[in-house]
């Protein structure tokens, strides 16, 4: 226990150490042959009310990352990439919030916490530290890795390794997971993947494989496995409808239960995108859950929770809408919004983000969340967030 708890000091001061003389000299992101750095330290602020902005709840996040790769040779690659954050604020009041946030599912453990007297909160990850060996054909991958099998923007059923939470815009990277992964490219187009990943929990264990070809204008996948004491198969495609893109992914997960209502779970869904000769850009989705309900308790600090595939949201039907244009070189606006029947649920979520000067960027983005509650349609609260954010 005690070698497991020196990982991730170890493999932090390892990043860091080569990170810092970098990132000093202002140097680009290959340091020397066949190693590059990159980066990134940001700030945001987060704002929470309910009806009142005086009675608002304030949090600040200090972001900082390290990545770092590795070629040696032509077959090799090494990846170890680090995650800083340091709260401070009311959220740090909220029951369970440092728990959820401490959480490290993986089977190696990877991460540290520092609770400094409950005024400030430091959470410390690693999240990838991969090796990989690569041939014309054949890749494989062990260690603590991102498997993306998602096809679709919002909601990813095929995501069944690592779910794909669209509410947390902080964490571009997506959580990764600690596993083994072979990639066979076959003649033609086509491919077949094989993974497998354990963790923490029963939950994490996981084995998969997909298969990927093309049929006419069409990417398709085809995918099953074994999650926990489930098992599931599934099927994505992407390609064009006239001149709008269009994509679909389904997962069927069958359990032990004894009643059929209880022993399958479907998640489906389903999008159509369409970029606009002025630069406008739309898109709408729509997943459909069948065991979703009506709780909106799920709905709790949103933005950091970690998804299970088979509950990406907590209700039974979801369509969401988005509508954004690059106005300028420097400035890009978008708007989403996402409504369920099930509660008359709407989640507003406007954003802009400009880019100040290189490597310098400021985001505002807000989530605005209103549902009906006995015949009246009520606010459950906003938070607007500003980030500023310097990349290396």
């Amino acid at each position: 226990m005690k070698a497991m708890r020196l990982l991730y000091p170890s493999l932090s001061l390892l990043a860091l150490a080569v990170a810092c003389p970098a990132i000093v000299r202002g140097q680009d992101s290959t340091i020397r042959s066949g190693l590059t750095l990159h980066g990134y330290v940001k700030g945001l602020s987060q704002t929470t009310f309910l009806r009142k902005l005086r009675e608002a709840d304030h949090t600040g996040i200090l972001h900082a990352r390290v990545n770092l790769a590795y070629a040696c040779g032509e077959h090799w690659r090494f990846r170890l990439e680090t995650r800083q954050r340091l709260f401070a604020g009311n959220l740090l009041k909220q029951p369970g919030f440092t728990h959820l946030i401490a959480m490290d599912y993986g089977f190696f453990r990877l991460s540290e916490t520092g609770n400094f007297q409950g005024n400030l909160f430091w959470h410390g990850i690693v999240d990838r530290a991969a090796v990989s060996y690569r041939t014309d054909r054949l890749e494989l991958i062990a260690g603590r890795q991102r498997i993306n099998w998602g096809i679709g923007t919002v909601w990813n059923p095929n995501d069944v390794f690592n779910a794909f939470n669209f509410f947390d815009f902080d964490y571009e990277e997506r959580p990764g997971c600690d596993g083994i992964r072979a990639i066979y490219n076959l003649k033609g187009r086509g491919s077949l993947e094989m993974a497998g990943s354990a963790g923490s929990e029963r939950s994490d264990r996981k084995a998969a494989l997909l298969w990927r070809s093309q049929i006419g204008r069409y990417d398709i996948q085809a995918l099953g496995g074994k999650f926990d004491s489930l098992v599931f198969a599934g099927a994505g495609f992407a390609g064009n409808l006239g001149q709008a893109g269009f994509k679909g992914e389904y997962n069927l997960y069958r359990g032990n239960a004894s009643s059929v209502n209880d022993r399958y779970t479907l998640l489906a869904t389903a999008s159509l995108d369409y970029t606009f000769q002025n630069g406008w850009y739309l898109m709408g989705t729509y997943l459909y859950q069948s065991r979703g309900g009506k709780d909106l308790s799920a709905l709790y600090n949103l933005s950091y929770q970690r998804l299970s595939p088979v509950h990406l949201m907590p209700l039974k039907h979801s369509f969401a809408g988005q509508l954004a244009k690059q106005i300028n070189p420097v400035l890009n606006a978008s708007f989403t919004s996402l409504y369920s029947p099930t509660s008359h649920l709407s989640i507003f979520m406007p954003s802009a983000t400009c880019w100040m000067a290189q490597n310098w960027e400021l985001t505002l983005l807000a989530q605005s969340l209103f549902a009906r509650n006995n015949r009246l349609y009520q606010t459950l609260g906003s938070t607007v967030f500003l980030r500023v954010r310097y990349s290396f």
